[in-house]
This record gives structure tokens, sequence and C-alpha cells, in this order.
């Protein structure tokens, strides 16, 4: 992310400066502030926004996760690495889980 920031001061250093401007720092002083705000807007948003998709589709991770056990749990009863016993308790846990999301 850094990355394009330093072709970017550079550009900008070499750019001509104000006329009657002899003061470089006051200019770049102000660069960097505009950029911190830039910046600070934009992680603003991104942290908006993530919070928004949240509040949208609470339940919709929740379900996901939930078929996705139960895939995982079902590999694993028909391999034989886990139980019927343990399978119908996981898969029971499972589905509370689930139900206990959508609520």
């Amino acid at each position: 992310m850094m990355i394009w920031f330093i072709p970017a001061l550079a550009a900008f250093q070499a750019a001509p400066k104000p006329a009657g401007s002899g003061q470089t720092g006051e200019y770049v002083r102000d660069w960097v502030i505009w950029f911190s705000i830039v910046a600070v807007l934009l992680i603003a948003t991104l942290f908006v926004l993530k919070r928004a998709k949240k509040l949208v589709s609470p339940g919709d991770g929740v379900e996901a996760t939930s078929l996705f056990d139960l895939d995982r749990l079902r590999e694993l009863r028909d391999t034989g690495e886990i139980t019927i016993q343990e399978y119908e308790a996981l898969r029971k846990r499972a589905i509370e889980k689930a139900a206990g999301g959508r609520k």
C-alpha cells in the first residue's frame, strides 16, 4: 500500500511551487495533512460499509457455516474418523447453533 506513496511524494515535491512561496516545508506539510484526512475518511468509510454489511445480513454467515459444518461432519462420519454417536451429537449442536443464529 505504501509503494505508490513514494513515487507520488517524489512527483509532488518535483511539482512547481506556488509563486512567492519559499517555504517548502509548509507546502509539504499541507499536502501531508490533506493526504491524512483523505486516508482517514477512506478507512472510516470502509469500516462503516463493513458494519452495514453485517447489519444487513446477520444470519447468512451462520447458515453458511452450519452447512459447511454438516457437510464436514458427514465426511468425518463416512470416513470413520468419528462414530455415529459423535456425529449425531455434533450434528444436533450445529443445528441448534444455526437455529439460534436466526432468531
